[in-house]
């Protein structure tokens, strides 16, 4: 009887040791998995692979204008930041940005919205599928609504959707971790922006230097583009001017290309106060005059759109 107990009693610890093992090997690999995607900033080349039809519009350049983006690809991109749908990768000069959709959300969201799932279970998936509305075919919308209607406003030099023979070379691309990757740009999709900084960065040097007149300049400018989605009917799902909104030279320009959607637009006092709120209240803390100008500039407005 003592020896049965001994017995069960070291296999119970046999157990409960494999047990422990196995917990500790499990966080031991999340843990790997976490560091690895900190250091790599979550890019991985298949994430960037394409998953879409080769039946999407196109949307061509002149000769001269692909030779110039085919000059620009002769050298490698250095990648610059991850966002919600994109990862971004740096022009050598510094100008460019070159914006690689993330496929693997593309994949997942189309995977659970032809998943069949018990009716027990629809309303998780339809609260997963809201939540993932930025890596939906909404995103793709959007995009296409950036390059018919809002290409300049948004610093769009090429959108790439559809499987092409324009790109003869390979484009270099060097991750976080320095390594250099070769991807085929004509059968990947992607999105060539002028390089733009972003909002508070501009605001932040323009005060170091007292550059007051600039200051105001790129105000009127970040105006005018909220005036101008007006004018177009574009409704931005996701306005927030700390980063969506950057600066080329003192020209506001739209950096986010995925929440654009056409219809109705608000009224412009309530579309300003969305956007601007928290900017106002940066400025207020910052500089009273810009803060006056803003104001100024923001009741001229609404007296032009009453």
């Amino acid at each position: 009887m003592v020896l049965a107990i001994f017995f069960l009693t070291m296999h119970f610890l046999s157990i409960m040791h494999n047990f422990k093992t196995c917990i500790l090997l499990i966080i031991a690999c999340i843990a790997l998995e976490r560091f690895c995607h900190k250091q790599t900033r979550g890019f991985a080349l298949h994430k960037i692979l394409s998953s879409l039809p080769t039946s999407i519009e196109e949307f061509p350049l002149c000769e001269k204008e692909y030779e110039e983006i085919n000059l620009l690809f002769e050298k490698p991109f250095t990648f610059l930041s991850s966002g919600g749908q994109c990862y971004a990768f740096l022009s050598h000069d510094g100008t460019r940005v070159l914006k690689f959709f993330k496929q693997h959300h593309l994949r997942f969201y189309h995977f659970l919205n032809r998943l069949d799932l018990p009716r027990l279970l629809e309303p998780l998936r339809a609260k997963q599928l809201s939540k993932m509305q930025h890596y939906s075919p909404l995103f793709l919308e959007s995009c296409k609504i950036a390059w018919r209607d809002f290409k300049e406003e948004s610093g769009l030099i090429y959108l790439h959707l559809n499987q092409t023979h324009h790109f003869p070379r390979k484009v270099t691309l060097i991750d976080p971790l320095g390594i250099g990757h070769n991807i085929d740009l004509d059968t990947t999709e992607f999105a060539l922006q002028k390089r733009a900084q972003l909002c508070y960065p501009k605001f932040r040097q323009l005060l170091k230097e007292g550059d007051i007149p600039a200051a105001k300049q790129c105000i009127d400018s970040l105006i005018a583009l909220i005036c101008e989605r007006q004018r177009q009917e574009i409704k931005d799902r996701d306005p927030h001017i700390r980063k969506n909104i950057g600066f080329v030279g003192n020209r506001a320009i739209e950096i986010d290309l995925g929440s654009f959607t056409k219809g109705t637009p608000t009224a412009f006092c309530d579309e300003w106060s969305k956007t601007t709120r928290h900017f106002h209240t940066w400025l207020t803390k910052h500089n009273k005059e810009l803060s006056l100008y803003l104001n100024h500039r923001l009741k001229t407005q609404e007296s032009n759109h009453g």
